[in-house]
This record gives C-alpha cells, structure tokens and sequence, in this order.
C-alpha cells in the first residue's frame, strides 16, 4: 500500500493554514495585513489556524499576514493547463488520474464535488514546482513532542526527474515506458549520520495505481572515516 496520500494531504493542509491569513474572503479573525501572529495573540486568527499550524506557533514559530497577492501560473505551464486539461479525468475512488499529459490537472474545481479533496492533491502532485527535473542538497531534523531534535538526516543530493508533464527539457511533455512512470529520483549518499553515511534512497513510482513503488536502499563501498 502506498503511504503517501495521506502524507501528502497533511502537508498541503499545513500549507494551506499557512497561507490562509493572506487569502481573500476570510472572516471570523481579527487579523490584518502587517500583524504578527504569535503564542501570545493567536486567538485572534480564529479557526484560521488548523491544529498543526497551532502546534509551531505555541512552540515559537510567528506568521507574518500579508496582503493577498495573485501568483500567475508560469507561461508553458498556463499554455499547457488550457490545452489539456479539459481532457482529464479521475476514478471513482480518486486514486488515478486519467488522460493526463501536462500542466495543472484540475484548474476549476466545485468546493460541492465529492471527489473535490482528490482533485486538490493531484493538483499539488503535478505542481509547478516539480515539471521537469528538481534538485538540492538537503538536511531533515526528527523532533519529538517535547521540541527535542532526536535524529538529523543529510546529504548534499536529491534529485527528481518527472516522466509526465515535462515542458521545458527534451523529451516532453511524457518519456514513453512500460508500464508508465511519474517518476523516478534519488535521496543521498548521505553525510549524516554517520552510521548511515554513504547511503541513499533510489525510487520510482508508477503511474497505475496497482504498481508498487520500487525502492531500493543502497551504501557505498567506497567511505572515508
């Protein structure tokens, strides 16, 4: 079973309760562009605040309200939302996404569909941010409830190449296989700790849905102490 989904959800939802005191049309906090939101007056953003956004501000983290600001979708992917979105569809159980190709899957969704939750995380899975090939070097803390750093991860790569969607690099916008990939990448060789140095992660993931991940943990043989 693939542990993702729900993974997924939770982070857009932290997303989203981040960027809510900027968004038009909320009401039911006293909140304006320009405060600060901190432990000692986050009563006043209201139900702005979803349980997971209130943990990091209780633990110290302040939000800056800014006024609304309209972020367009870039050109090639705005292009290639209205060529192909019309023709994209979803499963009754709203695992799968069918007929898609490239661009934002879902650009108009009714807050009343039933599969309307489905169509946001499949918008978040084919986002901007990941069209082509996405890289960096990163570091990942493990902290307890008490605000305790337990475990930190690092390495100076991760590495994501999508095979659908693809608008800038050749070939685009989908790499044909057998069966069909969304993508492949890679975490590590990590740097730390030290008892994991050297290895990493190489994944790929399936477009149909009863196609497990393939995962595979490796470690070099080759380590300087």
């Amino acid at each position: 079973m693939r542990t993702y989904w729900w993974t997924r959800i939770a982070c857009a939802l932290t997303l989203v309760g981040a960027m809510s005191l900027s968004a038009p049309g909320w009401v039911a906090a006293d909140v304006n562009p320009g405060d600060t939101i901190t432990k000692e007056n986050m009563a006043e953003a209201g139900e702005l605040l979803i349980p997971g956004i209130q943990w990091f501000v209780e633990n110290g983290m302040p939000i800056q309200v800014t006024e609304y600001k309209k972020v367009n979708l870039p050109k090639l992917y705005a292009e290639a939302t209205e060529k192909y979105s019309g023709q994209v569809q979803i499963s009754a159980d709203g695992r799968e996404m069918i007929n898609y190709v490239a661009g934002l899957p879902f650009p108009n969704i009714d807050p009343n569909d039933s599969l309307a939750g489905a169509k946001i995380m499949w918008n978040q899975e084919q986002k901007p941010s990941y069209v082509d090939n996405v890289g960096t070097e990163w570091i990942m803390e493990l902290v307890n409830n008490r605000g305790e750093m337990e475990r930190m991860y690092g390495s100076q790569f991760w590495r994501r190449m999508m095979w659908t969607g693809r608008l800038y690099t050749d070939p685009k916008p989908i790499v044909p296989n057998n069966p069909p990939m969304r993508y492949t990448e890679q975490f590590g060789p990590l740097f730390i700790p030290n008892d994991l140095k050297g290895a990493g992660v190489l994944n790929t993931r399936y477009l149909p849905t009863n196609i497990p991940d393939d995962s595979y943990l490796v470690r070099s043989l080759f380590q300087t102490t």
